[in-house]
Parts: structure tokens; C-alpha cells; sequence
């Protein structure tokens, strides 16, 4: 599971299209604001797809609304939830995603152009900008994440090599072929990935 985080007009879509056109993996975006045991099945069944598919997702519930729910809505909705706390749980035990925090200068993330943004963010950027990085930094003890500014032409490159690793691990660790959804057309990089490592025939 890689996971591209950050605040609104922060490049990650751009990203993700760039990365499922290198890799021929699935992008998915988040499901947003909704009733919590929407929110909850959506997670369960991403936990489950990626032990048969890697998947990369524009923003994760359980990290973005630690963010958003808490300065837009007043809480963090998995933080009183039972079923929340055990997927929070899970996340940092056994799905242990890549997590990419897409943050350029402030100075061009509060250039919205005039683009619609949701409710609240073009007012409160500056405090989600440092809640985002509070939160980063407390999760850098439990996840591998790496920083992307796609101001910078070099960190494009390093976002692939940590992609890469993170593959291998996951192709080790918590890839289980009963349950395989996908094969990446090849070739590809993912193909290239997978097939060091002597499984390319399987995914």
C-alpha cells in the first residue's frame, strides 16, 4: 500500500497519475467525509486488497482524518470509534504502507489559482499545513514516509527508489498469491520490481 499524503494543491494527484503510468499499478483516491461505517468498510476492504494488489491512494482515511476531521469538522471520527482504534491498529501492525507526504514550498501550495477548493482549506491552511507536519513527524516512528516537493526535479527519483523497496517488501512480507487481483502488463516498472525477485510470472 503507498500513500500519497499532504494538503490540498500539494501535486499529489499529479503524482499519482505519474506514478501509476511508471508502476501499471491502480490509483485510488480517498472517499472523503463520509458516515464512519462507510469510511470503515472502504479501509477494511483496501486491508484487504493489498495483500493481493499493491494500490496507490491519493490521501488514506485513517492519516488524513487525523488533519481534516480535526481543524474542518471537530474530531477525528476513527479516534471514538471502536472499530477506528482496532484499523488504526492494523495499519501499524500488519499493512505498514509507504507513505509519501507531497509538500512544497507554502508559498506555492497558497497558490490556488482560483481552483474550488473543499470547505474550509483555503482559510485554515496554514494550521493544516502544520497539523499535517506535527503528524508526520509522529508517524515516521511507525511508517516508512518519505517527503516529496515536485519543485525539486531530484525527488521525483528518490520517491521511485523508496517505491521500489517498498515493493520488494511488500512481495516478501504481505503479498499472499491466493488472493492476487492483478497482473501488471508488463513491462513496466512494478514488473521489473516484482520479477527481480523471481515472482514476475505470478503478478
Amino acid at each position: 500500500m503507498i500513500i500519497l499524503e499532504g494538503l490540498d494543491n500539494t501535486g499529489k494527484t499529479s503524482l499519482q497519475e505519474k506514478l501509476c503510468g511508471e508502476y501499471g499499478l491502480e490509483g485510488v483516491h480517498s472517499p472523503g467525509p463520509h458516515e464512519s461505517d462507510t469510511v470503515l468498510s472502504w479501509i477494511i476492504e483496501a486491508f484487504n486488497k493489498d495483500r493481493g494488489v499493491p494500490v496507490i491512494y491519493d490521501r488514506f482515511p485513517l492519516i488524513s482524518e487525523e488533519v481534516y476531521g480535526t481543524i474542518l469538522r471537530g474530531g477525528n471520527i476513527f479516534n471514538t470509534s471502536p472499530l477506528g482504534l482496532q484499523l488504526q491498529e492494523k495499519m501499524e501492525r500488519e499493512v505498514h504502507p509507504l507513505i509519501i507526504y507531497c509538500k512544497p514550498p507554502e508559498e506555492v501550495i497558497s497558490n490556488w489559482n482560483n481552483r474550488e477548493q473543499m470547505a474550509g482549506v483555503v482559510d485554515n491552511y496554514k494550521v493544516l499545513l502544520s497539523t499535517y507536519d506535527t503528524l508526520m513527524s509522529i508517524l515516521r516512528t511507525k511508517y516508512s514516509i518519505i517527503s516529496y516537493n515536485y519543485c525539486h526535479p531530484h525527488d521525483y527519483g528518490r520517491v521511485l527508489d523508496k517505491i521500489d523497496s517498498h515493493l520488494q517488501w511488500w512481495a516478501r512480507n504481505r503479498f499472499d498469491k491466493s488472493l492476487v487481483s492483478y497482473r501488471a502488463p508488463g513491462p513496466n516498472r512494478y514488473y521489473d520490481v516484482i520479477k527481480r525477485l523471481g515472482c514476475g510470472d505470478v503478478l
